[in-house]
């Protein structure tokens, strides 16, 4: 047996790269075998050297839609992330396989953490369309959301999220939590109503003035956060740099 069950996780990747490693020398063209040593090499989170595998596979076989996915992800995960270069790796792979919605999935997720947040529900709408079982495109489109003020919405796919059935997915308990959460604020922001309307200098003024109302302090600030995290503050100052970065109802978690 080539691999053995006892061993461990590393040692079974540099295993199956030597096998890959042979049958690349014996098929030099054979686009897939680069493609799985990419996958391998991010398996071992190394994403830097998994680019080059998956470009050789797109070289070989351009029609390779996984392959193009797999190198925008890494792309996008490799250092501070290459937004455009993923980006135009997800729109190649989606223009190939224009109905798979776990490429609609992560192109949305990188058009967020790159703030099109526009873009961003247009793909989670689509995913949703062609998959609505999966129940972590209602919790992407929630995020979104949020960041673009639409709380009533954002409380919805939330609601949806945390009501789908995981049971042939992945459930993260730190997303689960997070969801949870986010849904209490915002549902705390509603309930004390604060106010979307209006220019920024009378929201931000509405904000502080409640927040700091005695006897409320933090257990209204962080609902109040949470709801600021869904404005779209348009200026660089540091104070709008610090309410966009916060935490509480952010994108990023």
């Amino acid at each position: 047996m080539l691999v053995d069950d006892d061993m461990d996780l590393g040692h079974k990747y540099d295993l199956m790269l030597g096998i890959l490693e042979e049958a690349i020398g014996y098929f030099p063209k054979f686009a897939t075998a680069y493609r799985r040593r990419g996958e391998l090499l991010v398996a071992k989170l190394d994403d830097k050297a998994a680019v080059p595998e998956f470009t050789k596979a797109i070289r070989l076989n351009p029609r390779d839609a996984h392959a193009y996915s797999e190198r925008g992800l890494a792309q996008w995960r490799w250092g501070d992330g290459n937004f455009a270069a993923a980006l135009r790796d997800f729109d190649e792979a989606i223009r190939l396989e224009p109905e798979n919605c776990h490429f609609l999935h992560y192109r949305g997720q990188i058009r967020r953490n790159a703030r099109d947040f526009k873009g961003a529900r247009a793909d989670f709408d689509e995913a949703i369309r062609l998959c609505p079982g999966d129940p972590g495109n209602y919790y992407e489109r929630a995020l979104v959301l949020n960041r673009l003020g639409r709380r009533a919405e954002a409380i919805r796919d939330l609601e949806m999220y945390l009501d789908r059935d995981h049971t042939h997915g992945y459930r993260d308990h730190d997303e689960e939590q997070h969801a949870q959460t986010l849904r209490r604020d915002l549902k705390h922001a509603s309930s004390v109503g604060l106010p979307f309307s209006g220019s920024r200098i009378h929201k931000l003024v509405t904000f502080f003035a409640r927040c700091t109302f005695p006897r409320r302090h933090i257990e209204f600030c962080r609902p109040a956060l949470a709801a600021l995290g869904g404005l779209q503050w348009q200026w660089d100052g540091w104070l709008g740099s610090w309410l966009d970065s916060s935490r509480v109802g952010s994108p990023d978690k």
